[in-house]
């Protein structure tokens, strides 16, 4: 398929948040600006009539509606093989573009050639910056920093930096929130890779951009406002399974899957786990959080507990069997 020069094709995948994309889809109308784009939604098979809704108030968003929930990754790499942009942006349904973000993002491309993919900056909707790139990809010291507590002081220091940030810089990877790319670099790179359900699909895409060549930069002047884990927030019992597995799939991936490393590995996710229940469990005793919000978190983590031991099993069926790695009780 031939490329329309400097058309973006925004990509956005929805599950279950009809009424958050229904603004994100009134943002982008709002805020394009003069940017020539089109729109491409791909739901997941959702219930709540997302994509009856889109097609109603937004007619000229083309609307792609799967019978189930394939995956993060695959819808995207649905919706992109539908698009007909020189570039892709891939847009979280609960987020909102600000004036100018999506015109910096791709003039930035434009201009820079060895740049493989950006993001902008992504702000809560307190007007505070949210984290939305990494230095470092994720390996075992990543994951003891995070059991820790230890990346939110690191986080910290970046957001200060972020803060006076004045101009663009190169990161390891970024939130797939908000990322742009050149649609050729995409799909010489064979797109995201499908055997993430959800969760580090965009990490694995960076890694593979600067193992291929490309660098991955983070813009500070665009704007985008993201709400956060909206489809997932009342599935937080299967969320923080899901993404430990993802992320301990990566891990695997880039690096020896020796047996000490896979046990390093399971335990730092497990210090993270018994560290995190007995702050949501405090959190709940001094009423600092509502019962309804810290019991699936309880119940996420103490089910972690026991998940991280199948993991290697569960890694190995999906990939034995052609499907994405996604946990199932």
């Amino acid at each position: 398929m031939d490329n329309v020069t400097g058309l973006v094709s925004i990509i956005i995948v929805n599950w279950n948040t009809r009424d958050l994309l229904l603004q994100c889809l009134r943002s982008i109308n709002e805020n394009a600006g003069d940017v020539a784009h089109e729109v491409i939604v791909f739901d997941n098979g959702s219930s709540d009539g997302s994509a009856d809704a889109v097609r109603q108030q937004f007619p000229n968003v083309k609307v792609i509606a799967s019978e189930e929930n394939i995956g993060f990754a695959a819808g995207n790499n649905r919706a992109a093989a539908e698009a007909k942009g020189e570039f892709l942006l891939f847009l979280n349904p609960d987020t909102l573009v600000m004036s100018g973000a999506i015109n910096q993002m791709r003039s930035f491309l434009e201009s820079n050639a060895r740049a493989g993919a950006v993001g902008c900056r992504l702000l809560n909707t307190d007007g505070t910056i949210q984290q939305s790139f990494w230095m470092r990809f994720p390996d075992i010291r990543w994951l003891l920093c995070r059991a820790l507590f230890l990346d939110k002081l690191l986080w910290r220091s970046s957001v200060t930096a972020a803060v006076l940030l004045d101009r663009p810089i190169r990161v390891g990877h970024l939130l797939g929130a908000c990322l742009m790319m050149p649609s050729d670099v995409f799909r010489s790179l064979r797109g995201f890779n499908e055997s993430y359900f959800l969760y580090c699909e965009e990490t694995d895409l960076c890694y593979r951009l600067w193992k291929n060549g490309y660098e991955v930069y983070y813009l500070p002047s665009g704007t985008v406002v993201h709400l956060g884990q909206q489809s997932t927030r009342n599935a937080a019992y299967w969320t923080n399974v899901q993404l430990q597995l993802s992320t301990y799939a990566f891990i695997m991936r880039n690096g020896s899957a020796a047996f000490y490393r896979r046990t390093m590995a399971k335990v730092a996710i497990l210090i993270g786990a018994v560290g995190r229940l007995a702050l949501w469990t405090a959190r709940m005793l001094l009423r600092r959080r509502p019962l309804n919000e810290s019991m699936p978190m309880l119940r996420g983590y103490a089910r972690l507990l026991r998940a991280v031991f199948a993991f290697d099993k569960v890694i190995d069926r999906a990939l034995a069997s052609g499907r994405p790695i996604r946990w199932v009780d």
